[in-house]
């Protein structure tokens, strides 16, 4: 059953810096704007394509810090077994509203397959970044 996203949690979304820490130095990934810093990394990477998720707070309801920490480590793990290449960020709420989320932004995941982890990992929203395009937040609901 699909669920509507309110408006508010939407807002919270685009409200929302996504930061990526990389051996060039943090980069910050927002909804709609195109990342001139996130298509280095990806050219840099040998990629065009990146998805940004996390595993905290599951449909968008906060959670102990300890759940949230397994669930993110269930997820890092699942990508090393993988064998995805990723690299580790967070999402930083600009109004303060929400706690950091640990993240990750995956080399070469696209969004179909994104689509697919962040339902598993019961998340209503995840990033796709590409070369030159703006970033593109994707609901799963």
């Amino acid at each position: 059953m699909a669920i509507e996203i309110s408006n508010e949690l939407l807002t919270s979304y685009h409200n929302t810096h996504y930061v990526v820490f990389c051996d060039q130095g943090n980069i910050c990934l927002q909804p709609e704007a195109v990342s001139h810093d996130g298509t280095r990394l990806l050219k840099a990477n040998g990629v065009r394509v990146a998805s940004y998720i996390t595993a905290y707070n599951p449909l968008s309801r906060q959670r102990t810090i300890a759940e949230n920490t397994d669930r993110n480590s269930a997820l890092a793990n699942q990508l090393k077994r993988l064998r995805f290449r990723s690299l580790p960020g967070e999402g930083r709420d600009i109004k303060g509203l929400w706690p950091v989320e640990p993240s990750f932004l995956v080399l070469g995941m696209d969004e179909a397959i994104g689509h697919r982890w962040a339902r598993q990992f019961e998340q209503y929203a995840f990033l796709i970044v590409e070369i030159d395009q703006p970033v593109k937040l994707v609901i799963t609901q």
